[in-house]
């Protein structure tokens, strides 16, 4: 009997139960909190979750469930969080996940014994395990930037936003573009006196719908064997026509193309920005009591300053080396460490977390129940250095994209994974 312990009960420690069960491995899932769901459910009692009252979304639900489990007929196209945590709550239900689960559990420290894995959690107990799935997410340790000057307003990070009770009447700036800096905009721009967006160098922003459509579903099927600089020109064209020129709005246009960073997707944002409820200022230059100087020499007076500014990978229970995402094979399998796997360690372009930890899962599943095996060393060494150096020619190099991966590609990558017999 092989025994394999997994850390996180999110939707990819789900995705890895399910995954083991499948290939009649019995998984051991150890969830800090008292419920699964991970950052997805609203107010997680585990302390690591992010989520704000106003969050969809941004993937379609028909790209988002698993591939044999589709949400609910009645649900929107792009379900809130509510929902999908009912969806995955259905999940566990239909395939009878919940047994493997142990609540209210958290993992100290992991570390290589003997050719086996020992897990030492907080209540003093250890155990070891024959592999270790890290299924722990990589959106719960905020990263907090620092502005030069004193400011005597509030700092907070999206991370710590909920709802804009409190906001009435304040005078906010929302620092990132992304799509949480986006939405928190949003919220606020319903409460607040001004609400003031900075961004450093602007994004491709695209409608959550084209032509009636979920945005994701045009970068399926046939059209994503197409290389990405031809898809990402086609989408941005469609988007052009659609809304016009960033410009117009107040937005800077960005100086790469649309394939080359994360795009942001928002169905509220120009609208706002056309009503005047949100103005749009370059990146911080500087702090001065209760006002904000920008790069571009404006002014504002600021209240409160959210900063949207994502999130450090970090696995503090693991010791050694090993775990850095840049030294993973395919991002799920580390090449140092043999029986240490991630799942969810992905930062998809045109697709969902969840897509990707499933195929990740059974890939993962497979090799402990030895249906199929890894190439040698030198081989995921290679695969490690060209997904390294496409990175590097292909998208910004900034901290957000270390994790980036062309969805369909990548899951068409495991898949062939998946053929390689012992």
């Amino acid at each position: 009997m092989v025994d394999v312990c997994v850390i996180g009960g999110g939707i990819s420690g789900i995705a890895a139960a399910k995954a083991l069960r499948e290939e009649n491995v019995s998984p051991h899932v150890f969830e800090k909190g008292s419920q699964p769901g991970g950052l997805w459910r609203y107010r997680n009692d585990n302390g690591l979750s992010g989520i704000y009252d106003a969050l969809r979304l941004n993937t379609s639900k028909t790209l988002t469930a698993f591939s044999e489990f589709p949400m609910p007929a009645e649900y929107p196209d792009y379900p809130d969080h509510r929902q999908f945590v009912r969806y995955l709550d259905a999940v566990i239900e239909r395939f009878g996940l919940l047994s493997s689960f142990r609540f209210r559990t958290e993992v100290r420290r992991v570390a290589s014994v003997g050719g086996r894995w020992q897990v030492d959690l907080t209540d003093g107990t250890s155990s070891r395990y024959d592999a270790v799935l890290v299924a722990s997410g990589h959106h719960w340790k905020p990263l907090r930037p620092t502005f030069p000057g004193r400011f005597s307003g509030q700092i907070l990070h999206s991370h710590d936003y909920r709802t804009s009770e409190g906001f009435e009447g304040k005078r906010v700036l929302v620092v990132g573009i992304g799509n949480s800096g986006v939405d928190i905009a949003c919220d606020l721009s319903k409460v607040a006196a001004a609400t003031i967006l900075s961004t450093r160098r602007g994004a491709h922003l695209l409608p959550k719908h084209l032509l009636g459509r979920p945005i994701d579903l045009w970068g399926a099927g046939l059209v994503s064997y197409l290389p990405s600089r031809v898809q990402g020109w086609a989408i941005g064209a469609l988007a052009r026509v659609a809304r016009g020129s960033l410009s117009s709005y107040g937005l800077p246009e960005p100086a790469h193309r649309i394939d080359q960073a994360h795009p942001t997707l928002s169905s509220e944002l120009l609208g706002l920005l056309k009503q005047g409820r949100i103005r749009v200022r370059p990146d911080v230059q500087g702090l001065e009591d209760g006002l904000v100087s920008f790069k571009d020499g404006s002014k504002e007076a600021i209240d409160v300053i959210v900063t949207a500014t994502g999130y450090d990978v970090s696995h503090p229970f693991l010791e050694g080396a090993g775990a850095e995402p840049d030294r993973l094979y395919r991002q799920v399998v580390s090449v140092d460490r043999p029986g240490l796997y991630f799942i969810g360690l992905v930062q998809p372009f045109q697709g969902p977390v969840l897509g990707a930890a499933e195929i990740q899962s059974r890939w993962i599943a497979g090799l402990i129940a030895g249906r199929w095996t890894l190439p040698d060393r030198a081989r995921m060494e290679a695969a490690i250095d060209r997904q390294r150096s496409w990175r590097s020619a292909s998208l910004v190099p900034t901290p957000r994209h270390g994790l980036e991966v062309d969805y369909h590609a990548y899951v068409r990558a495991i898949r062939r994974e998946m053929t390689r017999r012992p």
